[in-house]
């Protein structure tokens, strides 16, 4: 059997920062436990590797990418702003805002944007402060 088509995990990891060789299921994660605090692991790890941008793998399919350089993280933010914006979309966050109808754990997108000037139009300016604080003074 001929595969002319490349496997589409093999493209994918080859796009990814060079980093520690992950366990097959766990990942990196014992080796994250063994050496606390982690934060000084990984910024050894990356004195080691002589580079400014790693990839530490955890789990199957998780991917941490951890940066020292200044401007690859200015760059690294500016060109996916988006996705550390957001919030993960999982069922259980679906289930607790009663499918995305709360401001806090709604995903950010146009939605979210509309629900965010209403409340603060609405809710969360200084008139309605004041005015509720005139309603309800303390004892």
């Amino acid at each position: 059997m001929n595969n002319d088509k490349p496997n589409s995990n093999s493209s994918a990891l080859a796009l990814l920062p060079p980093g520690p060789s992950p366990w097959p299921i766990l990942g990196c994660i014992p080796e994250m436990l063994r050496n606390r605090p982690t934060y000084k692991w990984i910024h050894t790890l990356m004195k080691e590797l002589d580079t400014d941008i790693s990839c530490i793998r955890l789990g199957t399919s998780t991917h941490v990418i951890s940066v020292t350089s200044p401007e690859i993280a200015r760059e690294f933010l500016k060109k996916h702003d988006k996705v550390f914006a957001s919030r993960p979309l999982t069922g259980v966050t679906c289930l607790i805002s009663h499918d995305y109808i709360t401001t806090v754990i709604a995903p950010c997108g146009d939605h979210w944007k509309k629900m965010r000037r209403v409340l603060v139009s609405n809710v969360l300016n200084l008139y309605s402060c004041l005015a509720s604080q005139k309603e309800n003074p303390r004892s």
